[in-house]
């Protein structure tokens, strides 16, 4: 995920948060404690508009439940959508 104004990008790796300025390879750490069991899900990164906070949120799996959403009318094709969140 790329911050709004372009200068920072977060990721999920080895279960945890990371960030990065565009173009750096010099990684930082945002979280320790993910884990196979207590993981971060990409999908919920988020930022505020002016780049200065990033939110995510942590996933333990109990069951295996998706949440579907279905855009009838996307902008960009004719075909309806399906997406899904982990829940």
């Amino acid at each position: 995920m790329k911050s709004p104004n372009g200068e920072w990008e977060a990721f999920i790796q080895n279960f945890n948060v990371y960030v990065r300025q565009k173009g750096s390879k010099h990684v930082i750490a945002l979280s320790t404690d993910g884990s196979m069991g207590n993981f971060y899900y990409r999908p919920s990164l988020g930022g505020s508009p002016n780049s200065e906070e990033l939110v995510a949120y942590r996933i333990r799996p109990r069951f295996h439940w998706r949440i579907y959403y279905m855009q009838a009318a996307p902008a960009d094709q004719l075909q309806p959508t399906l997406s899904y969140i982990e829940y």
